[in-house]
């Protein structure tokens, strides 16, 4: 799940948007007035930890998620400001500006060494008849692969080179 939400968060950094067939646990929100209800008090600590910086939220698409935690109450939310990528913590009312393409380097490091240590392991669980774990690692490997396709002009950012 994280990394299906990391994914997610990458696409969002580098092209402002996600594909409707990533089917990631968090969210996208066209704006910040698209919240659900149960979202409201979150949305109240986040423009109140933004201030005067708030008002992009009703500009631009808002990405939600607890990045692949079980636990509801680490919700995270972030937006793009031109070449900025901002994360906001909601518990520990914390932001975090990042030039995105940093941002995307950081992202490709991560899933491409987590990719490598999952794909060791799916001879063990398909030996032992496991083989939902080998299509959760595929799912990755797909999404990954989109991502780096879609964003070919970042090509060079998100492989590091």
């Amino acid at each position: 799940m994280f990394l299906l939400d990391l994914i997610a968060l990458a696409f969002y950094a580098v092209s402002g948007d996600i594909p409707k067939r990533i089917d990631f646990y968090g969210m996208m929100l066209e704006n910040i007035h698209d919240t659900p209800k149960w979202l409201k008090e979150d949305v109240k600590v986040l423009e109140e930890i933004l201030k005067e910086k708030s008002k992009i939220l009703t500009l631009t698409p808002v990405f939600y998620s607890v990045l692949g935690s079980y636990d509801p109450t680490v919700p995270m939310f972030a937006f793009k400001e031109r070449d900025t990528l901002y994360l906001v913590s909601i518990p520990y009312k914390q932001v975090v500006k990042l030039e995105t393409k940093r941002f995307a380097r950081y992202v490709a490091e991560v899933v491409e060494m987590a990719l490598r240590e999952l794909n060791g392991y799916i001879p063990l669980f398909e030996e032992y008849g496991i083989n939902e774990y080998a299509k959760r690692i595929n799912t990755l490997k797909d999404v990954w692969e989109l991502l780096k396709r879609k964003t070919g002009r970042y090509e060079s950012t998100i492989s590091g080179k």
